[in-house]
């Protein structure tokens, strides 16, 4: 088939983006987005709707393919794809950007339909397994939703189920410093830990072992700050990741990741008493091995669950499949990103991403970083040397 060249197709981006007084950039300007291979980047015509609208009006959160392959027909050639960054915004950019964007685009015509090329046998399988796997991870949220004792659900609920007591008697939290402490006790005291903030991934001084890291906290409560206000505490960051690391100066990255001690749920989606309602559930399901519950300070929870090395299936249980692998006829949503699972964010479950630390304040919200659950039984279960 004759399809519009990738001229017509850029002009139609420019020309739609154009509505919402926004210029795309061919190539990206971003660097991140330019390693990730894709033809252009710009600004996010819905940044409002963001977690943080004020950070990214001036940042290229959105991604742009002028020719990439659909999962499911690839044999029909690419198709202009735009998405952003943040999940909160994913539907209106499908709608109003990038179908406009296509529907724009002159008809294909001439020519007949090319032959499919016939499945391989073993990734519809596995295909067939992770939709599944979908599938029954919506199914258990709505089930949780759906039942009305998990209404009773409160975060004092949740502090009283934790195996470590984290309030005393009078309901009195643990210090920052001794919550981080105990966090840190999930991992192997040779494990090589990140934590920092965005902007230190690859610097050096921001993944130490989990003994050097404790050894920080103890040199900290000796010093006289550590008397002072906590909001004006150094804080070596506000983030760590799921992951142990190979070396302390090969940065936050795939490539130098050794180890994954947790997968970390996160959803921006349930309001915080049904996220709640969840944690509850999964706490209370043997099913699950919930190692620890964070409060962001913002509007959600971290839920860390000790699966070591997760499964595709278990992965799809959780966040679901990319949209793109997911069959059109049981896709209920336009959200490209994610295909059922329990809704949990698809960019926390990976191996690096940045993940909230308990302790530090919220910038956002002025609130702290809380621990309220943890199950210290539920941390290593090996030394890096005996698993690498």
């Amino acid at each position: 088939m004759n399809q519009p060249d990738i001229t017509t197709r850029r002009s139609s981006v420019i020309t739609t983006l154009g509505r919402y007084g926004i210029t795309p950039s061919f190539p990206p300007t971003d660097p991140t987005n330019l390693a990730e291979g894709v033809d252009g980047d710009c600004l996010c015509p819905f940044a409002h709707m963001h977690t943080k609208p004020e950070t990214d009006l001036s940042k290229p959160t959105v991604r742009i393919w002028l020719d990439r392959p659909d999962g499911n027909r690839p044999e029909l050639g690419g198709k202009v794809y735009m998405s952003c960054r943040h999940m909160s915004c994913q539907d209106a950019l499908w709608q109003e950007v990038t179908l406009p964007a296509r529907k724009s685009l002159p008809r294909q015509v001439g020519g007949k339909r090319p032959i499919p090329v016939p499945p391989n046998p073993e990734l519809k399988a596995m295909q067939d397994k992770k939709i599944k796997g979908a599938l029954a991870g919506k199914e258990f949220t709505n089930q949780i939703l759906n039942d009305p004792t998990t209404l009773s659900a409160t975060e004092d609920m949740i502090f009283n189920l934790s195996p470590l007591p984290l309030r005393t008697k009078s309901g009195i939290e643990r210090p920052p410093l001794i919550q981080l402490s105990l966090f840190l006790s999930l991992f192997h005291p040779d494990d090589l830990i990140y934590m920092g903030d965005t902007e230190d991934a690859k610097d050096a001084n921001h993944i130490r072992t989990q003994a050097q890291w404790n050894q920080w906290i103890d040199n900290f409560l000796r010093s006289p700050i550590a008397g002072e206000d906590p909001t004006t505490w150094p804080w070596p960051g506000r983030f760590t990741t799921s992951s142990t690391f190979k070396t302390s100066d090969g940065g936050r990255n795939n490539e130098n990741q050794l180890l994954r001690r947790f997968v970390v749920c996160e959803s921006d989606s349930l309001g915080k008493k049904e996220q709640l309602r969840v944690i509850k559930a999964l706490i209370e399901d043997p099913r699950f091995k919930v190692a620890y519950v964070l409060h962001t300070g913002s509007k959600s929870y971290h839920i860390g669950l000790s699966i070591p090395e997760p499964t595709e299936l278990e992965l799809a249980f959780l966040a679901g499949i990319p949209g793109s692998q997911a069959p059109k006829e049981l896709i209920k949503t336009r959200r490209p990103e994610r295909f059922g699972g329990m809704g949990f964010d698809a960019a926390t479950v990976r191996k690096v991403q940045p993940v909230r630390i308990p302790g530090p304040i919220n910038p956002r919200t002025g609130r702290p970083q809380r621990l309220l659950y943890i199950d210290p039984s539920l941390g290593y279960e090996s030394s890096p040397a005996t698993e690498a």
